[in-house]
């Protein structure tokens, strides 16, 4: 039963890691694709800063689940 307990955490934890590196390289993939983009006429860069909005918002979900995750172990 108590390593069922630690199973559950390290899933939480896994989940928010790959939350933070998925929020990290979506953030990164929209500054680069806003840097490609900087000349074009035809609003690529709202796309490219809602690419880096959606990867921001990823990183700060999973930062609050590795918060949680560090405040259960307590």
């Amino acid at each position: 039963m108590v390593s069922n307990h630690n199973n559950k955490i390290s899933k939480l934890l896994r989940t928010a890691l790959i939350l933070v590196i998925t929020g990290i390289v979506l953030s990164l993939g929209g500054i680069l694709f806003n840097w490609l983009t900087i000349n074009d006429q035809n609003g690529a860069n709202i796309g490219a800063g809602l690419i880096f909005l959606l990867g921001g918002l990823l990183f700060l979900c999973g930062l609050i689940l590795l918060l949680i995750t560090f405040l259960k172990k307590k």
